[in-house]
């Protein structure tokens, strides 16, 4: 028994040898290995959500419902053109040009409004406006029948919201948003700033002649020139 373990042990050896000098190496069973399938999942993607991006939007001033409907106008920096018009969608939203300084916004129920545009404002509020009737006759007090009131936002002399006519007694109704100006003008007659009255005293015009030059001396071609009385002086 002995001596057969040897013979077969030593065949064994003598296997071994001859596939190591023929440069083959002894079969090793193999391990298994079990593959698990693993789903990959892009965290970053799931945790990071897009920012939400806030359109401008005009509501009204009392109850913040949305105004649509509303017809926009958005001007440059002294631009009396608009740059590009449009109109609110149903949740009072819209989107403004990039190079819009100034919005006019008309709505139905609300009067004519000027905003300044700017990135930090996102919530444009309509209010109920102000009735304003102004009664305007010349210096003897007789009436300016179908006299012209033009209606300004505000300092923007350039901006020309709406032109108001008076009726045949000189008696015109404004609707304002409030913070326009308001200027009257009768043919005869200079330009007429009203007060906080209701009477506007208007006096005869007259003519200026001259040039309109900038810090340097130039001329400036295409300036708008308005005489406005002062009962100051």
């Amino acid at each position: 028994m002995r001596a057969r373990l040897l013979f077969v042990v030593a065949g064994a050896a003598v296997l071994v040898t001859v596939l190591l000098l023929r440069g083959e190496t002894p079969a090793r069973p193999r391990a298994t290995v079990e593959r698990v399938p693993c789903e990959i999942t892009d965290a970053a993607a799931g945790d990071e959500e897009a920012p939400e991006v806030t359109r401008p939007r005009v509501v009204d001033a009392g109850s913040g419902a949305p105004v649509g409907g509303a017809r926009l106008a958005f001007h440059g920096w002294r631009c009396e053109e608009p740059l590009a018009t449009s109109e609110t969608d149903e949740r009072g939203e819209f989107d403004s040009p990039e190079d819009a300084s100034v919005l006019v916004v008309r709505a139905d129920g609300y009067p004519p409004t000027k905003f300044d545009v700017d990135s930090a404002t996102t919530e444009f509020r309509l209010g109920p406006g102000v009735r304003r009737t102004l009664t305007i006759v010349d210096e003897e007090g007789n009436p300016c029948p179908y006299a012209e009131v033009s209606v300004y936002g505000g300092w923007h002399l350039w901006l020309l919201l709406s032109t108001e006519v008076a009726d045949a007694r000189g008696v015109v109704d404004l609707w304002l948003a409030g913070g326009e100006t308001l200027l009257v003008h009768f043919p005869g007659f200079a330009y007429e700033e009203p007060g906080e009255g209701t009477v506007v005293v208007l006096h005869p015009g007259f003519s200026i002649a001259g040039e309109v030059q900038d810090s340097a001396g130039r001329p400036i071609e295409g300036v708008r020139v308005q005489a406005v009385h002062d009962p100051g002086g």
